[in-house]
């Protein structure tokens, strides 16, 4: 060093910048955390349908079952670097019940949910990822006046997904067609629920896949409801078996060509098929439904 400042001075170069640089580096910029994403979703769903043993295949008046609802939502998300996302999502969610003997009810949630990659496997589900989630909900009769129960749902379970990009457009993927796209995902999950109402408490272990091939999805659940001081006709505790299937259209790309509407407006038309089995035979349903679904998605 003494050397190098020897011949910088012959040059008639500063010395000393040059041995308190040699010796210090300049320091990097840390890099910011990532900020908080926010989405806002409000979704009208008119699901509307029958009991399948009905002799009408268009039921009316006390033949109806009407499980439509209008919900407010929003998704408060922060990415980890390590991969790990932790989403916050509080809803209001409101059962109008127009077409229903029942009474309208009405809920309020909040949500917590933590994930994180485990990993990625062979084969066509690539993705693994674990999820643990608590859900508080309070149910209201009416329009959010008279109390009716809390409960509290802890999950934890896994998410199995495939690789396929979930969107496809020619100005981000030249060369890429809807037709092309599928993604699907398969979520077991373990459910706790803790309600105000003693009888309601149960454990769900349940089942989900989702299937997305261009305009077309299948959404379908299967759960095992165990009750913990509930109990059957028989004097058993009670145990029901519920499943569920929706197959349908996006039709969103058709509704912007037809009436211009925003990006963030979007439309799904589909059919529902429910079924609970149960030790208590006045719980036992098997239903069709008619169910669209509009939806707007603001992010901020």
């Amino acid at each position: 060093m003494s050397k190098i400042c020897i011949l910088l001075a012959a040059l008639g170069l500063p010395t000393a910048v040059v041995a308190q640089t040699a010796q210090t580096a300049p320091a990097l910029p840390e890099t910011a955390p990532a900020a908080w994403s926010t989405e806002w979703t409000v979704k009208v769903a008119p699901v509307l349908g029958g009991n399948r043993a009905e002799a009408s295949p268009f039921p009316v008046g006390d033949e109806i079952v009407d499980d439509s609802d209008l919900s407010l939502s929003a998704a408060l998300t922060r990415n980890f670097s390590s991969g790990v996302s932790l989403t916050f999502t509080p809803a209001a969610i409101y059962s109008p019940n127009q077409f229903d003997p029942d009474e309208p009810a009405s809920a309020l949630s909040f949500g917590t949910q933590l994930k994180g990659p485990i990993g990625e496997t062979n084969g066509l589900l690539n993705r693994l990822s674990w999820v643990a989630s608590a859900t508080l909900r309070a149910e209201f009769d009416g329009s959010f006046e008279a109390h009716v129960r809390t409960g509290r749902t802890f999950g934890l379970g896994l998410v199995f997904s495939n690789t396929g990009a979930p969107e496809c457009s020619a100005a981000a993927s030249p060369g890429c067609r809807p037709d092309d796209v599928i993604s699907y995902t398969i979520t077991p999950e373990l459910q706790w629920l803790e309600s105000s109402a003693d009888a309601q408490d149960l454990f769900n272990p349940r089942l989900g896949v989702s299937l997305r091939l261009s305009l077309f999805y299948f959404e379908a659940a299967a759960e095992r409801r165990l009750y913990d001081s509930l109990l059957a006709p028989d004097g058993d505790q009670r145990a029901d078996s519920r499943f569920s299937a929706t197959a349908g259209v996006n039709l969103t790309e058709a509704m912007k060509r037809a009436f211009r509407t925003p990006p963030e407006l979007t439309l799904r038309l589909g059919a529902r098929w429910t079924a609970v089995s149960s030790n208590d035979p006045d719980a036992e349903s098997d239903r069709v439904y008619l169910a669209p679904e509009l939806t707007w998605k603001q992010e901020f």
